[in-house]
């Protein structure tokens, strides 16, 4: 791991730690966890290790580690067992009976830096860079046999601390059917609001290679979002990150850009008729009070009125409309977006704002951008005081919040009624996510990449919904970054994840709302029609199965193929399991002249089940 990677790791953790308000959303049963192989959180474990590099088939249960060192764990700088060389090897035997073979096995670890995991001389885990805390990992539950089980483990370092500590859980099976629901469906009743459908949108920040793009663009216009905003982070700690890093150069007085990836990418969203919302943030090099401190207000304020101005009016001469630009990303997030008070923020926006019209005068310029933590609204008091006093465009007021949109939604609507030159300002949710950055939810095997993903992101977007002044809602993220955090809709190596198939589930819907309710608060539904289609989805967000009885009525009679598609631990959930990626239909029916349809099923926990009816093509 270089000192550059390191540097972005640290940043990445950062940057979900103080966009995040931490909170439990825990919903699985409260059966004890059974501890296969214990960490030494609470009392120190004995393995065997070297710190010498051992022969290739030193993961092997017949390799021979007898002369090995035995030391207590954790191992590091500070651990009970010293290690400060650049690798250690570690091995330990666990007995296992046919009583403890784990059914659903978590490994449980610590690691600094990257770490390998081997069991039976099969690799079943591999993380680069590093964590500040234990982190959580499935494992296939194959790995382990009944009798001795050999646990390998080699973790190299680089720079900075280093530690390493590992343990196995056996977490509790889902819940059974336990539950019961009722579902009816209208088509022939309105209701609203309708599936609003450029409501809802996708984000990425900058820590996603341009491969990576290039090789997923053709799933975002599967997809069907209208817009993606993008961050390019510019400023010495994105090093490496920024699109032609530094993308931004020169001096004060002669500031030179380089486009080439970024036209690029606007080139890409652009043929698939998807408009940028571009972050112009944050204090790039040549504008640095203190080199290398990006969090700074801009040292040249006029040369950050010209940035903002050369690059819109860069996009527009070029005939690449880009409508959408906000100011700066999380100035409320101290110190790592932004080190300065709330009147230098502003000055901050009122220059780059006056820029950005300059440049583009059909552009629609927002902000502040705010992170919000713990519900904290001065930000939004202090930025409309000041743009209303100077007089200040403003199109649009943005925020971010993960895990539940309504406290900020209600403050900003509060808010913006005390200005009543900008009450009819529209707002937007530039980042969000169901799921609360810095938990176990948004790591690998989390719930943000499985088949819970799916009914979380319906829920949230049918509570959005109901707020018709929230006219965007940005889903964080797009792609997957390449960090440690696993929220993206599409994963590192291009799979579509249980959430990208929600949301295309959204999308394929038909707009006009339609009549639909449930008898069982776990379990949510929408449903609308046109008179080309009409679509129904059930999900359920519990830890329980639900033995569901879904009606519809209604149905319009020149559509006359009714198709069932589910998401859930076999279907459509690649992390769930590989085999199934896409939404295919599970049950198809002829339905001739009825108009009306009985479905008998389970919805299962953190399950999804979609009904679409069509014409006979």
């Amino acid at each position: 791991m270089t000192h550059i990677q390191k540097l972005n790791f640290i940043f990445a953790l950062a940057f979900m730690l103080v966009i995040a308000q931490v909170f439990s959303q825990g919903i699985r049963n409260e059966e004890p966890v059974k501890i296969i192989l214990p960490t030494s959180e609470r009392a120190p474990q004995e393995w065997r290790y070297t710190f010498h590099a051992p022969p290739s088939d030193w993961m092997s249960p017949d390799f021979d580690d007898s002369n090995w060192e035995k030391g207590l764990a954790p191992f590091g700088g500070a651990g009970n067992t010293i290690w400060k060389t650049p690798g250690i090897w570690l091995r330990k035997t666990l007995p296992l009976t046919r009583e403890t073979l784990p059914e659903n096995p978590c490994a449980v670890f610590f690691h600094d830096e990257d770490i390998s995991v081997y069991i039976n001389g099969n690799l079943v885990l591999h993380y680069p860079g590093f964590t500040t805390r234990y982190m959580k990992a499935k494992i296939r539950a194959d790995a382990f046999i009944t009798g001795n089980n050999i646990i390998a483990i080699h973790c190299v370092q680089t720079i900075g601390g280093q530690a390493i500590d590992f343990g196995v859980i056996d977490l509790p099976l889902e819940s059974r059917i336990r539950r019961t629901a009722q579902v009816r469906v209208n088509f022939d009743i309105k209701a609203s609001p309708d599936l609003i459908k450029d409501k809802f949108n996708v984000y990425n920040c900058p820590y996603f290679r341009m491969d990576r793009w290039f090789r997923d663009i053709h799933l975002l216009k599967e997809l069907g979002c209208s817009s993606l905003r993008y961050d390019p982070t510019w400023g010495g700690h994105n090093v490496g990150i920024d699109l032609n890093s530094p993308q931004i150069s020169g001096t004060a007085d002669h500031l030179i850009y380089n486009f080439t990836d970024f036209d690029k990418l606007t080139n890409s969203l652009l043929e698939i008729k998807v408009a940028p919302m571009y972050v112009m943030a944050y204090t790039p090099q040549p504008l640095q009070r203190e080199k290398g401190v990006w969090g700074d207000k801009p040292a040249d304020m006029d040369a950050w009125q010209r940035l903002c101005s050369d690059y819109a009016a860069h996009w527009r001469e070029a005939g690449m409309k880009v409508p959408f630009y906000e100011i700066w990303n999380e100035p409320d997030n101290p110190p790592f977006f932004f080190r300065g008070t709330i009147a230098e923020y502003c000055e901050i926006y009122q220059r780059g704002a006056a820029g950005i019209k300059q440049g583009d005068p059909n552009a629609l310029v927002g902000g502040p951008a705010i992170a919000a933590l713990n519900h904290n609204d001065s930000w939004l008091y202090g930025f409309l005081d000041y743009v209303s006093s100077h007089k200040l465009p403003l199109d649009f007021l943005s925020f971010h919040n993960y895990g539940d949109p309504e406290p900020i939604i209600k403050k900003a609507q509060i808010c913006l009624a005390k200005y009543p030159d900008y009450a009819h300002i529209p707002l937007m949710m530039t980042e969000y996510n169901s799921f609360v950055p810095l938990t176990n939810d948004f790591v690998e095997g989390g719930r943000s990449e499985l088949h819970w993903g799916a009914p979380y992101l319906l829920h949230d977007f049918k509570k959005f919904l109901n707020y018709p002044k929230v006219i965007k809602v940005y889903w964080a993220m797009f792609n997957d970054p390449d960090t440690m955090e696993r929220c993206g809709l599409v994963s590192l190596d291009g799979h579509r994840k249980a959430a990208f198939n929600a949301f295309k589930i959204y999308m394929d819907m038909p707009v006009p709302r339609k009549k639909a309710d449930s008898d069982a608060e776990d379990v949510e539904v929408m449903a609308s029609c046109d008179s080309s289609g009409a679509g129904a989805v059930i999900w359920n967000r519990s830890s329980f199965d639900y033995i569901t009885t879904i009606t519809l009525c209604g149905i319009p009679s020149n559509l006359d193929i009714l198709r069932i598609y589910q998401i859930d631990k076999t279907h459509a959930s690649y992390y769930d399991d590989p085999r199934s990626e896409t939404m295919e239909p599970v049950e198809k029916h002829f339905l001739k002249e009825k108009r009306q349809f009985q479905w008998n099923g389970v919805v299962p926990f953190g399950g999804v089940a979609y009904f679409t009816v069509n014409r006979d093509q």
